[in-house]
């Protein structure tokens, strides 16, 4: 019997307040970075293009938003500490993300 992906059954599209709580998730420690326009790209794209400067937060990159929002719905399950594989940005922003919680954590 082959397994279900998880994200069968689930919506698409975060609700208004998923991203209420996402953004309560990463009150004090996401960062406010900066929307920078792009001339060349503007001109190239024949229409406005904006960069969103996410590179600015702690962990070098938007990761540590979804990383704050996930451990912070898992709730008590994180008690006994956080395990996640990774090679790169999405390892540094759940170790980070586990440490502000106050959570063990793994990173493999």
């Amino acid at each position: 019997m082959k397994a279900e992906p998880a994200s069968i059954g689930r919506p698409t599209e975060p609700s208004a307040d998923d991203v209420r709580r996402a953004a309560e998730a990463g009150a004090g420690i996401i960062r406010e970075t900066p929307l920078l326009s792009s001339r060349t790209l503007t001109e190239r794209a024949g229409t406005t293009v904006a960069l969103k400067a996410e590179n600015l937060q702690r962990t070098g990159s938007f990761k540590i938003r979804g990383a704050l929002a996930k451990i912070a719905s898992l709730g008590g399950a994180c008690e006994d500490g956080v395990v996640c594989a990774s090679a790169g940005n999405h390892a540094q922003a759940v170790a980070y993300a586990a440490r502000e919680r106050g959570d063990r954590k793994s990173v493999v």
